[in-house]
């Protein structure tokens, strides 16, 4: 029964984290109602489901708590959703505090092994300005202002925008030399 447990702690996480959220819905209830009442007493499943639960309810903060007590390889099951994870609560967190928030609250409430870790994230995904330069405290007003501002237009819109008229006109290569007779 060890095995089913795990592989079935396995399929519940996988179910909750991979997907469109309609798609991990779906996953997921499937998955539930596939668990037999025996196993959902087993600790393996028991982490599963409130595994489960952190992500439907947007608990980041119990997400990456239960990610550091998963058991067998649950753990790395869950760093392959921790990625969207962090993002979200980033953002939640940064539209949550203001006029700044600690880096070492976001690093403790993310899961971020350092401060580095997180201050690299916070500026990569979120471009996050700080306070100071040794990156410890954001400064969310900024950081919302920085995101506001018109940036460069995605790759997509400047491959799809119009060329002007003298660009498209067709290239003609230079005549080349009539051979020698």
């Amino acid at each position: 029964i060890e095995d089913i447990a795990e592989f079935t702690a396995y399929r519940l996480i996988y179910a909750a984290g991979a997907g469109s959220k309609s798609e991990r819905s779906a996953a997921l209830t499937r998955e539930l109602r596939d668990v037999p009442d025996a196993l959902r007493r087993h600790p393996f499943v028991a982490h599963a489901f409130a595994a489960c639960e952190t992500l439907a309810s947007s608990n980041f903060h119990r997400f990456f708590a239960l990610h550091a007590t998963a058991p067998r390889m649950s753990a790395r099951l869950m760093d392959v959703i921790a990625p969207s994870v962090r993002h979200d609560a980033a953002r939640a967190i940064l539209r949550a505090h203001a006029p700044t928030v600690p880096v070492a609250f976001v690093a403790a409430a993310l899961g971020f092994p350092s401060l580095d870790a997180c201050a690299d994230h916070l500026v990569d995904q979120h471009d996050a300005v700080f306070t100071d330069t040794d990156r410890t405290v954001v400064d969310v007003t900024e950081t919302r202002a920085a995101l506001a501002s018109p940036a460069a237009p995605p790759l997509v819109l400047v491959l799809l925008a119009p060329r002007p008229a003298a660009s498209m006109a067709p290239t003609t290569s230079p005549a080349a030399p009539a051979a020698p007779s």
